[in-house]
């Protein structure tokens, strides 16, 4: 399935600001734990934008308990990341409450007394840390989601039996580096496990052999081998003199799209045009592949798709 630009277009209405005493009552009923309408969201959304917003109004927010800052946090993330972000720009001391109850608020625990707690953020890493815990990973990743046919899904059986079939090929060419096997794998990948001293063609011949660190990479757990393999990839790119950032960037991105983290080795399948979070219990969610990536991004999903990380449908497939 894939999405069609060329939908008729839907005209949506600027928000208006609100007068002062609209956003008296909405702060109210925010405190009082009562939900905003999407259209009242909006124009909060809009006034807060200001940087003249009444001091009054960030009295009432500076002013909440722990709780009632979870209570919003739950009740209108978009709200609450505004509100914490004109009160911590007020106050640079309440950045530590802030942070302290968001994290509670994702079930993060801290150890060690209160003291523990008080650290000096730099503000614009502030203010993001404390935009990417409440809006969740998914959303921070920047990857745009699409919906796919359930009939065309992939389920986990099927991507995980993918996903082992490509790695195992990776695996078998280092372990027996012949012709046949060579067949299997990209130039890319052949030319990192040389660089990484994990194969060795001492005369220069086309006969590769397996290296001591070669053998010790195929004793290592599954999820070590392949964060090696991208932190050999990166080193390559590095190396070819290419700028490994926006390469990182994405790699960093493509793993936020995961729910739960990275606990099996084939974590993200991807299809063109979209790409789906898979594994047990990650979310099925799927994910479009931009055309604004760059050709060293775009050669980063290819490598992905080697490893059995990504798997990639075609348009024509659906």
């Amino acid at each position: 399935m894939l999405l069609d630009n060329a939908s008729l277009p839907t005209i949506h209405a600027p928000a208006q600001e609100l007068t002062e005493d609209q956003l008296k009552e909405f702060t109210r009923r925010l405190l009082d734990g009562k939900s905003l309408t999407q259209s009242e969201t909006k124009q909060m959304l809009k006034t807060l934008e200001r940087a003249d917003v009444n001091p009054e109004f960030l009295n009432q927010f500076m002013q909440m308990s722990d709780s009632d800052l979870s209570k919003l946090i739950d009740l209108n993330v978009k709200i609450a990341i505004e509100v914490i972000d004109l009160c911590v720009s007020a106050d640079q001391s309440l950045a530590n409450s802030f942070i302290r109850v968001s994290d509670a608020a994702q079930g993060f625990s801290a150890n060690g007394d209160q003291n523990d707690l008080e650290f000096q953020c730099q503000p614009v890493f502030r203010q993001s840390y404390l935009r990417s815990i409440m809006l969740g990973s998914q959303k921070c990743a920047k990857i745009n989601s699409v919906e796919v046919d359930v009939k065309r899904r992939q389920n986990e059986k099927e991507l995980g039996k993918k996903a082992s079939e490509r790695w195992e090929c990776i695996l078998r060419y280092l372990a027996l580096p012949s012709d046949k096997n060579m067949s299997s794998v990209s130039s890319t990948t052949r030319e990192l496990f040389s660089a990484a001293g994990f194969t060795s063609d001492n005369d220069g011949s086309a006969d590769l052999e397996i290296t001591s660190a070669g053998f010790q990479f195929l004793l290592l757990s599954p999820v070590h081998q392949l964060w090696t393999y991208m932190i050999e990839y990166l080193k390559l790119e590095s190396f070819k003199g290419r700028d490994i950032r926006p390469v990182l960037e994405l790699l960093i991105r493509v793993i936020l799209c995961v729910v739960r983290g990275l606990i099996n080795p084939y974590v993200v399948s991807a299809i063109k045009a979209y790409t789906v979070v898979a594994g047990g219990g990650f979310s099925q969610t799927a994910f479009e592949i931009s055309s604004n990536w760059t050709e060293d991004q775009t050669t980063l999903i290819m490598h992905m798709r080697e490893l059995g990380l990504i798997f990639i449908r075609k348009r024509k497939d659906g």
